[in-house]
């Protein structure tokens, strides 16, 4: 038997405000699960006088991002690649920016697809301590599977245990399709949570375990953590939701079930332990860097074609210069031969021989 419809709503709840912490989520049914446009929470009071929890449902759906390349950002892309005019280092240069901007274009991307992928899992924000506990008895078994889905033990403890190292706390997992006799998926959150309660008395003699019960019954599923005194220290509200948040995650894959429940407590014990990065400052700081490149790439292009012309008119006004001296040098000499021939003191042969003289000199 594998898990039903993967669909419907979600719920989730944090603590009855007692000793211990509780959370719970619910979902399931024959489609995708349903988008909601708006949240909302109430609060509970329990038989237990010890817990306390809360309600609430929510979707995220987060902004899209669309980009439309009708036109160039550097350049007119309707005509040709570049006017009869343009030179090749001038090509080169759009080549440049452009490759930069668009490699700065799909980088961005990358990221924004990176947080969307994941923005339905609670954020962590606080730092937080691994649990050393001297009252922890540590448990040879992790799990219980009433409905025969996992396959593989170690597959599934290998995430388990991924968690109880980074987080200090070890977990159970109890896998049902009965929490009240005869209720089927109808019981209320006050009778989960004594169910699950009563689960922990009788499995723990410590307050340093992580108990979760996951329930499913008719295409329908719910889910709950209780949490040890102790181990709420590490396991609080945020940290059992971001636990929750995983299973509805991977429960809508197409992993098997003993790989989606140690995915799960795996990927939640390294989120819960480090504070959640804000990759949108990174990806800002990757586009302001580009355009800061792009910026300095064109100035120097600039101050290159400038010395570029500045050499030029260089090298025109030294031609020019040569050219008019040479021309005035022909014009001396051959004022100078005429005035010689005039005076009547040598013929050409006897120029041709003092030239020659003095250009052997």
């Amino acid at each position: 038997m594998g898990r039903a419809g993967r669909g419907g709503g979600g719920s989730r709840g944090g603590g009855f405000g007692g000793s211990r912490g509780f959370g719970s989520h619910s979902g399931g049914g024959s489609g995708r699960r349903s988008s909601f446009g708006s949240s909302f929470r109430s609060s509970h009071s329990s038989s237990h006088s010890s817990h306390s929890s809360s309600y609430h449902s929510y979707h995220s759906t987060g902004p899209r991002f669309s980009f439309y390349g009708s036109s160039s950002l550097f350049g007119n892309s309707s005509g040709s690649a570049y006017s009869s005019g343009n030179t090749a280092s001038k090509v080169v240069e759009r080549i440049v920016i452009k490759s930069l901007f668009f490699m700065g274009l799909i980088f961005v991307m990358a990221i924004y697809c990176f947080i969307t992928s994941s923005d339905d899992i609670q954020k962590s924000t606080i730092e937080r301590e691994k649990l050393e506990s001297s009252s922890l008895v540590v448990s040879d078994t992790y799990y219980n599977d009433e409905l025969g889905w996992i396959k593989s033990k170690s597959s599934l403890e290998k995430g388990m245990r991924a968690f109880f190292d980074k987080t200090g706390v070890q977990p159970y997992l109890k896998i049902t399709d009965t929490v009240v006799e005869g209720k089927g998926s109808s019981f209320t959150n006050e009778e989960f949570n004594a169910y699950a309660n009563d689960l922990y008395d009788k499995l723990f003699d410590d307050e340093a375990h992580l108990l979760v019960v996951f329930f499913e019954y008719n295409g329908k599923y719910r889910s709950c953590y209780v949490t040890g005194l102790e181990a709420k220290t590490v396991i609080d509200d945020e940290a059992g939701e971001i636990l929750l948040d995983y299973i509805d995650h991977y429960y809508y894959s197409d992993m098997d079930e003993d790989v989606f429940f140690s995915r799960s407590f795996e990927d939640a014990g390294t989120r819960i332990m480090r504070v959640t990065p804000s990759y949108g400052w990174i990806a800002l700081i990757i586009v302001l860097f580009l355009v800061l490149l792009i910026v300095v790439f064109r100035i120097w292009k600039k101050r290159k074609k400038l010395r570029l012309d500045e050499m030029e008119k260089a090298k025109q006004i030294l031609d020019s210069d040569l050219n008019e001296f040479g021309t005035a040098g022909n014009t001396a000499a051959g004022q100078s031969a005429s005035a010689s021939s005039a005076a009547g003191g040598f013929d050409s042969s006897e120029v041709d021989e003092l030239k020659k003289k003095y250009d052997g000199l």
